[in-house]
Formats: C-alpha cells, sequence, structure tokens
C-alpha cells in the first residue's frame, strides 16, 4: 500500500483553473484522468484519490503503472524539426548575437544556463523560443 501513496504523491499535479470557477486537477502519465473541485485542495485530493483507484485497479490485474515523470531519466538533448526558414532566421540570430550555436541560443532565449532549459508555463516551450525577439 506504501508504493500505491508514493506513486500517488509522484503522479498527482498540482489543480489548474478551467471555465465556470472550478479546478482541474490532472495526471501526465494518465492523460485520460481529470478532476474538475471548487478549491484547489478538493481538486489536488479528487486526482489523488482517482490515481490512487486507478493503481490499485491496475496492480489487481498485474498491469504496471507508467512510472512518474520525476522519475524517468533524460538525457537533456532533443532535436527540433523546423522549416529551412526558420532555420535560417535563428542561425542569423545567433550570429547577430554573437552566439556560437543554436543550442547556446536556444539557452540564452530562455534565461538558462545551457543544459538547464525550463519548461515554459501556459505556453509551448518551443513557440516561447522561437518567438522571443
Amino acid at each position: 500500500m506504501r508504493d500505491i501513496e508514493k506513486a500517488i504523491d509522484a503522479l498527482a499535479r498540482n489543480p489548474k483553473s478551467v471555465k465556470f470557477s472550478e479546478l482541474s486537477s490532472l495526471c501526465a502519465e494518465f492523460p485520460s484522468l481529470s478532476w474538475l473541485a471548487a478549491s484547489p485542495d478538493e481538486a489536488l485530493d479528487g486526482i489523488r484519490k482517482l490515481v490512487g483507484e486507478v493503481l490499485e485497479d491496475m496492480a489487481a490485474a498485474g498491469e504496471r503503472p507508467p512510472a512518474p515523470f520525476a522519475d524517468r531519466k533524460y538525457s537533456g538533448r532533443f532535436v527540433v524539426r523546423v522549416p529551412p526558414e526558420v532555420h535560417r532566421s535563428l542561425a542569423l540570430a545567433a550570429a547577430e548575437e554573437g552566439v556560437s550555436s543554436l543550442n547556446r541560443l536556444v539557452n540564452a532565449r530562455r534565461g538558462a544556463p545551457a543544459g538547464r532549459v525550463g519548461v515554459a508555463s501556459g505556453n509551448s516551450a518551443l513557440a516561447a523560443i522561437l518567438t522571443h525577439p
């Protein structure tokens, strides 16, 4: 039972506002799950209980739950395909800013040291990188 509680802590996410003055709490590892409530605490409690029930059902069926994103290993490297015009524009911006690589440009535009790019909140991280002046 302690493993399920640990998994719930790792999988449940903070509530986010949605229309109609309700809050929605989500679990990225289980994209089909959500919980609506009037307060952040109720929304978080609701998704935690729902994820717990799903984990118990999976355990009973002998299924393996997904690993929490926080426990997954990442290389720190990603490849993004963009149209040639965007690539040219970014290469020019890097040259004009005296940056030696697109990787350094992306990190500089994100305001993070190389290897420490954060996730943009409220919008696409890629869109934030490509549209930053």
